[in-house]
């Protein structure tokens, strides 16, 4: 206390609840003692938190959490409405831990502090949860989602189809998770094909002159392989491609005669008189 004053003010914290005592002594002075009790801080903001990696076929659990603003753990005092959003459409958040019961909201019951919400993103790519709620510090966090394992199996094609007789055409089986992401392969894996049809080939070179196939593989860490195709008379045919364990692909391809590109005169053999119009 300065001198010609007779005060000074001074500042508790503390991070426990209950009472207390606080004092102030001097020597020669009479010492002072005051009770207190410390009651929580109000809950004022939300924490959101769960995996930062997540796949695209995973159903992932985040916790939102009631807090104070020194980020201690609080409960509510009444239910509390919590709205959730993801920047990415292709997020969904979900009540329940399969994924099944899609929900944009949730609450914290009155004396507690948590909830667990499930989320998943079933595209590649990054994206922003948060949790709001009124009153409250929204929680906010980042997420990337990768692609699933390999599960089912796309042919693509350029040109696409209808493709002209005898043209050597390239084709492409590409890996894909459940969603259809492109996935790459944890190991070598062969892909079997079908469906050339009557006059139809496979072929694994571009000039569709080496020996046929009817398979080709995806080698580990890849997520497609190429092969060629080519049918020597006109019709309709679906592509196949197969592999135990994955869903079977398929294409619909048109073959269709191409465009005449010379043309051949012949004429009658026999003698045309003079001034005779002969036909050829």
């Amino acid at each position: 206390i300065a001198s010609g004053t007779n005060s000074v003010t001074v500042y508790f914290a503390s991070p426990d609840t209950g009472d207390a005592s606080l004092g102030a002594a001097s020597a020669g002075l009479t010492a002072a003692s005051r009770s207190v009790t410390i009651n929580e801080a109000p809950a004022n903001v939300l924490a959101l938190s769960g995996p930062g990696n997540i796949t695209s076929v995973a159903c992932s659990p985040y916790v939102i959490t009631s807090q104070d603003a020194n980020h201690e753990v609080r409960s509510v005092t009444s239910t509390l409405a919590v709205s959730l959003t993801s920047s990415d459409p292709a997020g969904v958040f979900y009540s329940n831990s399969n994924c099944a019961t899609a929900t944009s909201s949730t609450t914290i019951t009155t004396g507690t502090s948590s909830k667990t919400v499930y989320y998943r993103k079933t595209t590649a790519g990054p994206t922003n949860l948060q949790a709001d709620a009124a009153e409250f510090s929204p929680g906010q966090l980042s997420v990337t989602a990768t692609q699933g394992p390999a599960a089912t199996l796309s042919i693509s094609a350029v040109p696409v189809d209808p493709i002209n007789v005898t043209a050597c055409t390239p084709f492409s089986v590409t890996l894909q998770d459940a969603y259809g992401n492109v996935a790459n392969s944890t190991s070598s894996i062969s892909v079997s094909l079908s469906g050339a049809g009557t006059s139809g080939t496979f072929y694994g070179t571009a000039t569709c002159s080496s020996s046929a196939i009817s398979s080709i593989s995806i080698a580990t860490g890849s997520s497609a392989a190429n092969y060629y195709y080519k049918k020597t008379t006109p019709g309709s045919v679906t592509l196949l491609a197969s592999r135990s364990g994955m869903t079977t692909a398929q294409r619909a391809v048109s073959i269709v005669a191409a465009d005449a590109s010379n043309v051949v005169y012949s004429a009658f053999t026999t003698p045309t008189p003079r001034n005779v119009c002969s036909v050829s």
